[in-house]
Order: C-alpha cells, then sequence, then structure tokens
C-alpha cells in the first residue's frame, strides 16, 4: 500500500504593519494588505529585503534632457537624457517597466523664453498626446505640473516640446516619477 504525504510550508504572514523590521536570515514574510514579499538579511545588512512583485511600491525616477539647444520654433520629442529629435514621439521615447503612474513632472531650460513666449511640453504615451502638458512661459526658466497619468507596462512615453517663433535658444531638462 503507497502512503502519500503531502506537506505544505507556511511564511510568516500578517498586515504590513506588524511585519517585524528584521525578519530571520532567509526568512519569508507576506503582507497580506499590502501584496508585498519580503525576506530577511542576516546581521549587517539591515533590514528586510523587499521581493519585487506586481504589487511592489517601487517609485522610479526618469529624466532626459536635450542633447543641445532647441531653436526657436521647433517641435521636438524629448526621451532619455541626450536623445532627442524632430521625427516620432515613439522612437525617442522610454520603454516603461511595469505598470503605474506617472507622476511629479518638473521642467526646466536654461533660459527664459522671454516677455510673452512659451515653451509647450505635452506627454505622449505609445504615439498619442496626453493631458498632461505643462508650458514654461515669459520670464519663468522651469515649472512642476501637478497631475497623473495611468501608464501600462510597455507602454512608450516621450515629451514633445514646442517652441514659440521667438523663443531663446535654449537646452531643455525635465523628470517625473513613475509609481508602481
Amino acid at each position: 500500500m503507497t502512503i502519500n504525504v503531502i506537506s505544505q510550508i507556511q511564511h510568516r504572514r500578517g498586515i504590513r504593519s506588524d511585519l517585524p523590521n528584521q525578519l530571520a536570515e532567509g526568512e519569508l514574510g507576506w503582507c497580506l494588505d499590502t501584496r508585498q514579499l519580503f525576506i530577511g538579511n542576516s546581521d549587517g545588512f539591515g533590514y528586510n529585503t523587499e521581493v519585487l512583485t506586481e504589487f511592489s511600491q517601487a517609485t522610479v525616477p526618469m529624466f532626459g534632457a536635450t542633447a543641445s539647444t532647441v531653436s526657436a520654433g521647433s517641435t521636438v520629442y524629448l526621451g532619455p537624457i541626450g536623445v532627442d529629435g524632430s521625427g516620432s514621439s515613439t522612437a525617442t521615447g522610454f520603454l516603461l517597466p511595469f505598470s503605474g503612474m506617472l507622476q511629479s513632472m518638473s521642467l526646466q531650460s536654461t533660459l527664459s523664453p522671454g516677455a510673452s513666449l512659451n515653451y509647450a511640453y505635452t506627454v505622449y504615451r505609445n504615439g498619442t498626446a496626453t493631458n498632461m502638458t505643462g508650458n514654461i512661459a515669459g520670464t519663468s526658466n522651469n515649472v512642476t505640473v501637478s497631475g497623473n497619468l495611468v501608464v501600462s507596462l510597455g507602454d512608450v512615453v516621450s515629451l514633445r516640446l514646442t517652441t514659440d517663433a521667438a523663443t531663446a535658444a535654449s537646452r531643455h531638462v525635465y523628470s517625473f516619477v513613475l509609481k508602481h
């Protein structure tokens, strides 16, 4: 007669606020409320390490800049540092590593556009303009944009910059946060 024995291994689990700051080395801790998974480190290596899953609360800063000055009356698409061009919004964009939310967009130029003039910025997702926009106007050379944009794994995100016809030629830098 064959006897089958099925074993079950159960790991520490509970709500996030009850997770110990230091799990035992190699011990797994599952947070039922946030769906996060942690593993304990050995002494001297700090606290628990989160095992990244689709439920991790990852935050990734993303930033870019023009490779050179942008002339007056131009439209360019900005991607990662030093990547820009007048072609396609998808050719110069970021390929997003996970789904989440773009937020906290910050825009800056080395020179202000000039009185009554603008640098206009529009976030593009997969080649389509979104409602996440910002303007640097007049004598200002920076702006922080509030608002969020929901994005998905594999989306291509870029920033279109359009300068008014008489603006100063300037370099442009931008950043935003991708939050899981």
